[in-house]
């Protein structure tokens, strides 16, 4: 019977290092995902509302809102959306296995309200799904799977601005789209701040 020879034997018999190189649904060899962004295009005001979200990029009215960051440095981000507009901002999933998400942004915003921070999970089309920090988790369970990923709950009641934030490890599918996602269940208007003060780091882990 004949050898299959991996790509990853290829590598270890040269002598570099193997587990940096993988190969894709189609077939294609890339590099291990690895990104880090900021954004630095200044602010947005977001006017949360105890109401379902009508879009990824809605501002007006809703329980939550997507950060977004208009930098991007690392290894094979194509994937990467770079915006410096809420809800532009993505990363789609380029190969299938364990990724470590984490992000934080500063809200310069004093409020009397908790705020939750999550990551928000979409399919292959990236269809908007009025998707709420509190609600059901995404498991990782199959390709089709969407929802929220991760959690965090912040409430500041002496006056001083914060910095949600939120880590997630998982697995996820190619093809996916993840997202930053803040939530608030009241009427506010919070300023959230893309000048700097804010990161978002991921990487691929493996198989």
């Amino acid at each position: 019977m004949a050898s299959v020879l991996r790509v990853d034997d290829i590598q270890r018999s040269s002598g570099s290092s193997y587990t940096n190189t993988f190969v894709n649904a189609a077939g294609q060899i890339i590099n291990r995902p690895q990104f880090m962004a900021v954004g630095t295009w200044g602010s947005y005001t977001m006017n949360f509302s105890s109401a379902s979200q009508t879009s990824f990029t809605n501002t007006s009215s809703g329980y939550t809102t997507y950060p977004a960051f208009n930098n991007v440095s690392g290894i094979n981000t194509t994937g990467f959306t770079t915006a410096s507009s809420a809800g532009l901002c993505k990363y789609r999933i380029p190969l299938t296995g364990i990724y470590t998400f984490s992000f934080s942004v500063l809200v310069d915003t004093t409020v009397s309200s908790h705020l939750d921070s999550t990551f928000n999970v979409s399919d292959s089309n990236d269809t908007f799904v009025a998707n709420i920090p509190w609600g059901a988790q995404y498991i990782g369970d199959s390709a089709t799977s969407t929802g929220v990923c991760g959690f965090n709950r912040i409430q500041e009641v002496d006056g001083i601005y914060f910095a949600p934030w939120c880590t997630v490890t998982g697995r996820f599918y190619e093809g996916q789209h993840i997202r930053p996602m803040l939530g608030m269940n009241a009427a506010v208007a919070a300023s959230i701040y893309h000048s700097n003060h804010n990161y978002w780091h991921g990487a691929y882990i493996g198989n």
